[in-house]
């Protein structure tokens, strides 16, 4: 007799059959007993096959995924990109005005140097001595110095574009700019007996208006003539004996005698040189002032040309010779007791020497067509971009233009 269950009727009991007495139905052992009688009911199984089959769909899936990642990132590393239209970055920045002969006359040319490009701007009658620029002045325009038969001639250009013209502003027998290219004072001097008859006025740009500064008789010719941003100074020669001198309202007050004047910072600290003698600094002070020698130990700084100067008037880039070595020297002008000995920049005996400074305190330097620039210690050449000639003549670094070259 076994313990039995119907599972129709749910009737139980100890039974030899395996019919249910009740129902007729088949009956199943209640005890743990025969194989077969216990078997798992159909749906744990069916879940535990869904679960499998989900997760093997699962994984699947990652890995068609992994797979289809791994295939498109191939390619990319292996095909071949196109050529991309964007201007190349050199790592450079700002721009380079500089010029080139063309005909009877001389073009400008502005390098890009960001992005290694070049365009033509203006065609000027003759190749400029001087170019300079400044930030101060908002409208913006490039003022130049140029060789006019026997004088000089200070213009301007208001746009970069090929179409664009100077404008002249004056002329004379000699030109000096204010720093920010915002006035220009000029000199002219006539005989006057056995001494000269000077006259100084000073034009505004912007306002296409002059003022008389000085004119009067002086004996001695003028030989020299700068400007800082306040005043413009003179140098007179007499009988092979210089004299420099600041031209205030009217009148002129000797400063620095028996130096002739080579150069003057925006600040007003004067470079200048005895004749025969290297070149010295002069501080201006209310009781006058005594030049102090560029050099040391026992030498000093003999100056063929001033370049330029840094944007802060700090320093002067003198192209001299000095202890057995000719090129391009930095020369420290700020308040100092003495002036330290000069550095060599850049060694070298070209014969068209031209310089301009960054707002960072680079320089661009064209030594005979080929520019360089100078970082720190490092000299660095800069090829001409494609289409662009060697510049012959002044160069000029600005951050940005004012003006938007001619395209194409």
């Amino acid at each position: 007799m076994t313990d039995k269950v119907c599972l129709r009727c749910d009737w139980s009991g100890a039974i030899r059959d395996d019919t249910c007495p009740r129902c007729g139905a088949d009956l199943f052992s209640a005890g743990p007993g025969k194989a077969g009688t216990e078997a798992e009911p159909p749906a744990p199984v069916l879940a535990e096959q869904r679960t499998e089959r989900s997760w093997r769909a699962s994984a699947a899936a990652v890995i068609i995924v992994v797979v289809a990642v791994a295939a498109v990132v191939t390619v990319q590393r292996h095909t071949p990109q196109e050529a991309s239209n964007e201007a190349v970055d050199t790592g450079r920045r700002g721009f380079l005005i500089t010029s080139a002969p063309e005909g009877d006359g001389a073009r400008m040319w502005i390098w890009d140097l960001g992005a290694d490009t070049a365009a033509p701007g203006p065609l000027l009658p003759r190749t400029p001595e001087e170019l300079i620029y400044s930030y101060e002045v908002q409208a913006g325009w490039i003022g130049i110095t140029s060789s006019v038969g026997a004088g000089v001639s200070a213009s301007v250009l208001r746009h970069l574009g090929p179409d664009d013209r100077p404008l002249q502003v004056a002329r004379g027998d000699a030109v000096a700019w204010v720093p920010s290219s915002s006035s220009v004072s000029v000199l002219r001097s006539h005989p006057a007996g056995a001494c000269t008859r000077i006259d100084v006025s000073t034009w505004m740009v912007s306002i296409r208006t002059s003022e008389e500064r000085f004119d009067g008789v002086r004996c001695g010719e003028p030989v020299a003539f700068a400007r800082d941003r306040n005043l413009p100074y003179l140098t007179i020669e007499r009988g092979e004996v210089p004299t420099t001198m600041r031209v205030g309202q009217g009148y002129t007050q000797p400063i620095v005698p028996g130096y002739r004047l080579l150069s003057v910072s925006a600040d007003g600290d004067l470079l200048v040189q005895r004749p025969g003698g290297g070149l010295a600094l002069a501080y201006l002070a209310p009781a006058g002032t005594t030049p102090v020698p560029i050099g040391g130990h026992g030498q000093t700084l003999d100056p063929i040309r001033v370049l330029g100067w840094s944007a802060d008037a700090s320093q002067a880039f003198v192209f001299g010779i000095y202890d057995n070595a000719q090129g391009i020297f930095r020369v420290t002008v700020g308040p100092q007791p003495r002036p330290r000995p000069p550095v060599l920049l850049l060694a070298t005996n070209a014969i068209d020497l031209q310089l301009s400074a960054t707002a960072g305190g680079d320089l661009y330097v064209a030594t005979d067509g080929a520019v360089s620039l100078v970082h720190g210690d490092l000299v660095e050449p800069v090829s001409a971009p494609p289409g662009a000639p060697a510049p012959v003549g002044p160069v000029l670094w600005v951050a940005t233009l004012p003006y938007s070259p001619a395209e194409g």
